[in-house]
């Protein structure tokens, strides 16, 4: 079982279901468990003064102690190299965008599938990110008529934001100034729809433009 996992759930049911699903499924080794955002931080304080930090955090949504965005800061800036995956009572996009502002790689619904669960866990702990299909929230046409009006090097750009990017880092990247690299977002959050970036990425990762960039 070679991804370590660390669990983050206020109930020990969750945890020990969520433990004796991966563990049998032996998807990966759960190491760590918290029941919330306080000795979530501590354990993994630990863990990283012995180099031994989980390859990725399920972390519920609903933490008590130190919520979970204060926990996805914190990690973000002092263990980015750990993935988050947030389990959430909420499919709603404005209820998890925040948390993939803060760092988070991707989200499930708790009420997902176990296959769907697993495929997420490997995923994200494979370093990419995971966010669930919504058929109902926007029609597969519509997306594709969204895609369709994206240049190719707009959806290099695109697949740079979903990346965690900054401005200037794909500016470097493509060898053009900041300020058209400003143009093409702006370009692009108005063919797509979205208002800024976490939106974006959202909108990035259901669709698959990472392929369509290669």
């Amino acid at each position: 079982m070679g991804i370590k996992v660390m669990l983050a759930d206020g109930q020990t049911l969750v945890r020990k279901g969520i433990r004796a699903l991966l563990e049998k499924d032996g998807t990966a080794e759960v190491v760590e468990e918290a029941e919330d955002g306080l000795e979530c931080m501590e354990k993994l304080s630990r863990r990283k003064m012995n180099k031994y930090l989980p390859d990725i955090l399920i972390l519920d949504s609903g933490l008590t102690g130190k919520d979970s965005i204060q926990v996805l800061r914190e990690i973000r800036n002092s263990m980015p190299e750990v993935s988050i995956l947030v389990l959430t009572d909420c499919r709603d996009t404005d209820c998890v965008s925040e948390a993939v502002r803060e760092g988070a790689h991707g989200y499930l619904p708790k009420n997902v599938d176990i296959d769907e669960f697993i495929r997420a866990v490997r995923k994200v702990a494979d370093g990419g990110k995971y966010i669930p299909p919504e058929p109902d929230r926007m029609p597969g046409r519509e997306c594709r008529e969204k895609i369709k009006l994206l240049t190719h090097r707009e959806i290099q750009i695109l697949i740079q934001v979903l990346e965690g990017k900054a401005n200037k880092e794909i500016a470097d990247h493509f060898k053009i100034r900041e300020q058209t690299v400003k143009n093409h977002l702006s370009k692009i959050f108005r063919k797509i729809d979205v208002s800024d970036r976490t939106q974006a990425v959202i909108f990035c990762i259901k669709n698959h433009l990472r392929e369509l960039g290669d």
